[in-house]
């Protein structure tokens, strides 16, 4: 028979209130996400890539769990998106935390924003919501980058697309 004793065992544990770090909404990791992201809002890569460890792993929520990319691999994807997308601002939704774990010593930074676009194929204005998590090492510089937003928000809709939406009505 198969028996999974981990669901158990970790409910078993959760009886007691336990503590697993301290949460911050000011410190200087934060900043350093916030630097970055207006960095990258004016076009100034290379500011924005200063806060990145050169070993740091970029991942999003599009590709195949544990799936990520390397830096150099990084600023390519962020070249090819500059050249379809100019970027108008980059403003928080609510605030940023750091989260710095007592087990396993974590230092993530987790935040909300609201990227607004010009797709230049076209001129529409976008907005598209972002949520990032941003793991520091212990030298302060950014491990990796996870990105959670809808791709669908930047797709061309072409006036067929709209015309049948409507049609379909």
């Amino acid at each position: 028979t198969y028996f999974n004793a981990m669901p158990f065992n970790n409910s078993n544990r959760s009886r007691s209130v336990r503590e697993n770090g301290k949460l911050y909404d000011n410190h200087e990791y934060i900043n350093k996400v916030r630097m970055l992201l207006q960095a990258y809002a004016n076009n100034d890569l290379e500011t924005m890539y200063s806060f990145y460890d050169e070993d740091a792993r970029f991942s999003n929520i599009h590709m195949d769990a544990g799936e990520s990319i390397s830096l150099e691999e990084s600023k390519e994807g962020d070249k090819k998106f500059l050249e379809q997308f100019e970027v108008n601002s980059i403003d928080d939704r609510g605030y940023p935390d750091y989260l710095n774990y007592e087990r396993g010593d974590g230092k993530v930074v987790q935040s909300w924003w609201t990227v607004k676009l010009t797709r230049k194929a076209d001129n529409q204005k976008l907005e598209v919501p972002i949520f990032f998590l941003h793991d520091f090492n212990d030298e302060g510089m950014i491990e990796s980058e996870s990105a959670y937003f809808s791709a669908k928000r930047l797709e061309y809709k072409s006036e067929e697309k709209t015309e049948s939406k409507s049609e379909s009505k």
